[in-house]
């Protein structure tokens, strides 16, 4: 009977990014890469910044693209001082233009990067400030990595990684350097922070208003090379470091990587997404989002783990926090990126109370990869993704709103329908059996994303059954009803 419904649970499908309020898609030639990394919304417009790779040429564009609620956009290369470089980070500003970083060189043969520019752009793709910052002795590179952020004296902050010598940079072992910059691009102070282990990795950096200081996360500080927090103040001097993971939870670790940081709350909470290696199936991660305290104490999660499908978290950023009731999520399917086969990225809604309230699936007949999620100013999110499309990389970005996380279900009934009220439901589901014949029955409630959520055997005479689901959490629910005969019905309710 249980092998039955899991086998059945194939027939729930969902619409596939067929409702984004635009799209856009390009390069529009042969041999050329179009992929953008990071951006972030500012006022109407929503900000991408990557690159554009000439396959021909062999050369290496930085680019930027600017678009408004309504789909309309303007795209360029952008240029600075350097023959090479590219963008590494971007953070929106109160007058609708974004301030960007990007590391640089003058050398073509050389793998370091001596400079870092950075600028203010307006909604055009116009450079309205600029200024460079060179590398200081004993460094010698910039990393490839870098973050910005906004404090609260309105001063841009960017943190990024310097090598002694190339090699650190690649074995990810540098130290950090943290800059101040005014709205004109001014550089108003800089400070050096030593990293006392062997590795250097960032995630995600976030200026916490409410403690007056700063949190890096990422793999550095510690010893032990797990995922941490690294806290300093606002004048960048080192306060602590604390590992995300509780040391004492041995083997029941979360493992987490990619920790993207979604909102910093009142109450001293800090909102993370990440991927996990704690599954249950023979997935390798599945994506997770944590509440948790300035301490690192899980205040609540929730986790996206379909079985046996290994899930990624957008790697340069994963969640995108509108308000209370609208928080995007942004993940991927691993699939054979080499063979470009086809796999399903899929964008989830979730609430502060983390209730899973919907998802978006993608699956475009190519391997995609959604690689950033930022919010709009209406309440909808912008994907930021690429996929390859005969070994060409291909942008895509899109925008959705909170109307577009549908599920759709294709349902299949035994030899009678059933009728469930009230839906939406607060406490006790009414379901009808209609003309089932049968002594007992088993109930099983599943989770939008597949996962059984409760098991119910049900001994009735009657035609009424009433369940008790004051317990679960909002959002959307599919239950099925298994007879004597095998006959299986499903059907959908939303937990209000």
């Amino acid at each position: 009977m249980r092998q039955t419904i899991l086998l059945l649970m194939i027939l729930f499908v969902v619409r596939y990014a067929d409702a984004q309020q635009w799209l856009i898609e390009y390069p529009y030639h042969d041999n050329e890469d179009v992929v953008f990394t990071i951006g972030d919304m500012s006022g109407k417009y929503n900000y991408s910044f990557g690159y554009r790779y000439d396959k021909v040429e062999d050369i290496m564009y930085p680019h930027a693209l600017c678009v408004d609620q309504e789909g309309n956009y303007i795209n360029k290369d952008i240029e600075y001082e350097g023959v090479k470089g590219a963008f590494n980070s971007a953070v929106g500003m109160s007058d609708n233009n974004v301030f960007v970083t990007a590391y640089c060189t003058d050398y073509e043969a050389t793998d370091t990067y001596e400079k870092m520019w950075v600028a203010v752009v307006d909604p055009g793709l116009n450079i309205l400030y600029e200024s460079y910052v060179s590398i200081e002795d004993p460094y010698v590179s910039f990393g490839y990595t870098a973050y910005s952020v906004v404090n609260d004296d309105n001063k841009f902050v960017v943190l990024t990684k310097v090598a002694k010598n190339v090699a650190e940079e690649i074995m990810l072992d540098c130290d950090f350097v943290f800059y101040e910059f005014d709205e004109q691009c001014n550089l108003l102070y800089n400070k050096y922070l030593e990293n006392t282990s062997y590795n250097s990795e960032i995630s995600d950096f976030v200026f916490i208003p409410y403690r007056n200081c700063y949190a890096i996360f990422g793999r550095a500080m510690n010893v032990t090379g797990v995922n941490s927090v690294i806290y300093v103040d606002e004048e960048f001097t080192y306060l602590s470091c604390l590992p995300i993971d509780d040391l004492n939870n041995y083997p029941n670790y979360i493992r987490p990587y990619f920790v993207s940081v979604g909102h910093c709350y009142e109450d001293n909470t800090i909102l993370l997404s990440m991927q996990t290696r704690n599954t249950s199936s023979l997935a390798e991660y599945c994506p997770l989002v944590l509440r948790v305290d300035m301490d690192m104490n899980i205040v609540d999660s929730i986790m996206f783990e379909r079985k046996d499908v290994t899930d990624y978290v957008s790697q340069y950023n994963s969640i995108a926090y509108v308000n209370s009731n609208t928080i995007y999520v942004s993940t991927f399917e691993v699939g054979d990126m080499y063979n470009l086969e086809s796999n399903t990225s899929t964008v989830y809604v979730i609430n502060d109370n983390l209730d899973l309230l919907g998802s978006k699936k993608f699956c475009l007949g190519y391997f995609m990869n959604i690689l950033y999620v930022q919010p709009t100013q209406d309440g909808g999110c912008i994907v930021q993704a690429y996929y390859e499309k005969d070994s060409d990389k291909v942008a895509y970005i899109c925008k959705l709103s909170a109307d577009d996380f549908d599920v759709a279900v294709e349902e299949y009934k035994g030899k009678v329908a059933i009728e469930s009220y009230p839906n939406p439901v607060s406490s006790i589901l009414n379901i009808n059996i209609g003309e089932i014949e049968s002594d007992d029955m088993m109930i099983n409630i599943y989770d939008i994303s597949g996962r059984r959520c409760k098991d119910y055997t049900v001994m009735t005479e009657d035609k009424m059954i009433s369940i008790d689901l004051s317990m679960f959490k909002t959002g959307m629910y599919y239950y099925s009803i298994t007879d004597d005969y095998g006959n299986v019905v499903i059907d959908k309710f939303v937990k209000k």
